[in-house]
């Protein structure tokens, strides 16, 4: 149902709506399909996450409810990720040219690696070490983690890894569209910095030790230079 570039404007849209139908209906199947799983899940996420000796309870009636489903859609997300990314390509690539179509199907691998490289890292590293930092500041009282805030804050702040690794390849879209330059990437590198670390140490590290932010700033750092490397070869590429 790929629509071409001279179609008319409520050819386009209506196979627009057609695709968005079609990617909606297979995230809600995958979602069910995936309900089984959360319990699957949560136990994996607890393990790999939380210190042994923390307790995760539910500290309301929907807690468990609410849990699940936000759960059931991560993973069904997951799932149906093919299928979504299917229908989009379908719907994007009719319109494109050739040098634009090489440049897409450059973006998606790099993209898909930087944010799964950055879920890896946090999830690995960042997550246990700031979820131990937290249980071991006791006032007095045994440590509890509510279910629903540590399946939020997960999910949360593996997003937020894995959006902030996209950092690289959006410096590289910006230099390939002349949007902003090699140049000015790295005249403006002490202010970059700062705004990294911000980043860092807000979004990426919240309530963390002093040593998670330094890790985090240097990440961000080291994919700002990573976006200056790439951006070279993008443009030496745009000269060819």
């Amino acid at each position: 149902m790929a629509m071409s570039k001279e179609a008319p404007i409520s050819e386009h849209i209506e196979e627009l709506v057609h695709r968005i139908n079609v990617a909606l209906i297979a995230l809600i199947i995958c979602s069910i399909l995936c309900i089984p799983l959360v319990p699957h899940a949560v136990k994996f996420m607890r393990k790999e996450l939380l210190p042994s000796d923390i307790e995760v309870v539910a500290l309301n009636p929907f807690d468990n409810i609410i849990a699940l489903f936000e759960v059931a859609f991560t993973l069904g997300f997951i799932l149906a990720f093919p299928v979504i990314l299917y229908e989009a390509l379908k719907f994007i690539t009719p319109a494109l040219y050739g040098h634009e179509l090489k440049l897409l199907y450059w973006i998606l691998p790099l993209g898909l690696f930087l944010f799964l490289l950055g879920v890896l890292i946090g999830f690995k590293l960042i997550l246990p070490t700031m979820y131990a930092f937290c249980s071991e500041v006791l006032l007095g009282q045994s440590t509890i983690f509510s279910l629903r805030a540590f399946i939020e804050y997960t999910i949360l702040l593996l997003l937020s890894f894995g959006v902030a690794f996209e950092l690289p390849l959006i410096m590289a879209m910006l230099s390939w569209f002349n949007i902003a330059s090699i140049e000015a990437f790295k005249e403006n590198r002490m202010i970059a910095y700062i705004v990294l670390a911000l980043i860092g140490i807000i979004l990426l590290t919240p309530e963390a030790t002093t040593l998670l932010d330094v890790l985090a700033t240097a990440l961000m750092i080291g994919l700002y230079e990573l976006g200056i490397f790439i951006s070279a070869i993008v443009k030496r590429k745009n000269r060819e």
